[in-house]
């Protein structure tokens, strides 16, 4: 699986652990982030640490001029969509 985009208004993190048998096959996940986490007690380190944990790494804010990677993991809840990469994805990536 190439890319897999994940806009579930608050449940992607759900979204992201049903779908963990999965992840090893998934190559870049994009998903939104931002009020919805507060409202649902989800938070950005949890979601990039478990990431982490089946490889992906690189983790990014999608923006107009490109990606920004994510240096402070404090949360902030402005909506926005944060992309990572398998580690074992192909090197063009």
């Amino acid at each position: 699986i190439d890319f897999v985009k994940i806009d579930t208004e608050g449940y992607e993190f759900e979204v992201i652990k049903g779908f963990s048998h999965h992840l090893k096959n998934v190559n870049i996940i994009q998903f939104e982030y931002g009020g919805t986490f507060l409202d649902n007690n989800v938070k950005l380190a949890e979601v990039i640490a478990y990431l982490k944990d089946y490889g992906f790494r690189r983790f990014s804010y999608l923006t107009k001029t490109g990606l920004h990677a994510i240096e402070d993991m404090t949360d902030h809840y402005q909506y926005c969509n944060i992309v990572c990469f398998n580690g074992n994805a192909p090197s063009h990536l």
